[in-house]
C-alpha cells in the first residue's frame, strides 16, 4: 500500500528558515507513519502573502531550499513535494511546485492558470497571482516512480487537466 501524508502548515511569511524547519517536523512525522510521500501546499516555502518580497525571498530550482530538502528527503526515504516562489529569468518569478525524493531532484512543476489580475492586490477574494508570477507552460508527470499517470497538481478553480503523456 502507497501511504501519502499532507503537510498542511502555516508557514510564516517570508521566514524560509522558520518554514523549512516546519517542514523537516512534518518530514520525520509522516515517515514515523510510513508514508512514502508527503506534499505541501501552495507556496507553502514562503508564505502566500509576501507581496513584492517574493522578489527577494524566492530561489532557484534547484537552489538553497532544493539542497536542504533533498538532504532531508535522503535522511528520511521518502519524496516531498512543496510549493514555492522559484526564480526563473531575470525579473521573472514563478509560483512552482518541487518535488525531490532519495535520489536528489526530480523535478518542478510551474503552476499554469495564474487567478487574479494584474493589479489586485488586497481584498476579497483577490489573487494577485497575475502580479507577480509568469504562468508555467509544461506539465510533466513527477510521480511515475510511485504511481503510473498521477498529475499531482490540480487547480480546483479551473477544469484544464494536464496531457497523460
Amino acid at each position: 500500500m502507497f501511504k501519502l501524508a499532507l503537510g498542511q502548515i502555516c508557514p510564516v511569511t517570508a521566514d524560509i528558515k522558520h518554514n523549512l524547519a516546519i517542514f523537516e517536523e512534518n518530514v520525520v512525522r509522516a515517515r514515523k507513519e510510513n508514508a512514502k510521500l508527503i506534499i505541501f501546499p501552495e507556496l507553502a516555502l514562503s508564505g502566500y502573502s509576501c507581496g513584492d518580497r517574493f522578489f527577494e525571498i524566492a530561489e532557484t530550482v534547484p537552489g538553497p531550499s532544493t539542497d536542504h530538502l533533498i538532504e532531508v528527503a535522503r535522511k528520511n526515504d521518502i519524496y516531498i513535494i512543496w510549493g514555492m516562489p522559484e526564480k526563473g529569468l531575470d525579473g521573472v518569478l514563478y509560483n512552482s511546485a518541487v518535488m525531490a525524493g532519495p535520489e536528489g531532484y526530480v523535478g518542478t512543476w510551474r503552476k499554469h492558470t495564474l487567478p487574479g489580475h494584474a493589479t489586485d492586490q488586497t481584498g476579497p477574494g483577490a489573487f494577485p497571482d497575475r502580479r507577480f508570477f509568469r504562468a508555467g507552460t509544461e506539465s510533466p508527470y513527477l510521480l511515475k516512480k510511485l504511481a503510473k499517470s498521477v498529475s499531482w497538481f490540480a487547480t480546483i478553480h479551473f477544469s484544464r487537466r494536464s496531457p497523460a503523456y
